[in-house]
């Protein structure tokens, strides 16, 4: 399982992206290239045309994150996670 750890967390870091972008990608293959769940019967076309735009998304992501401003950006919204978290009102008003 240790083998497939550094894939999960590179794909891990660019899903806000890819939920944010898979749209406008889904928009440009269907109104500019054709290309959409009616290639097919939806059995193999749906899950053909989410790994597609999962792929090019990604792609474009892991592209964007190599832009030093962009990454810098990244870094710097990735940093509002690291806030503490609470699970309850009580356990907040513990640690004020």
């Amino acid at each position: 399982m240790r083998k497939y750890e550094k894939l999960i967390a590179a794909v891990s870091d660019c899903t806000l992206g890819i939920y944010v972008l898979h749209v406008c990608v889904m928009d440009y293959l269907d109104y500019v290239r054709g290309f959409d769940t009616a290639i097919c019967g939806p059995v193999v076309a749906v899950p053909l045309v989410s790994m597609v735009v999962f792929g090019i998304c990604l792609a474009i992501i892991a592209l964007l994150k190599k832009i030093p401003f962009v990454k810098k950006e990244i870094q710097i919204a990735k940093g509002i996670n690291d806030l503490p978290r609470f699970n309850s009102i009580e356990e907040l008003k513990k640690n004020k």
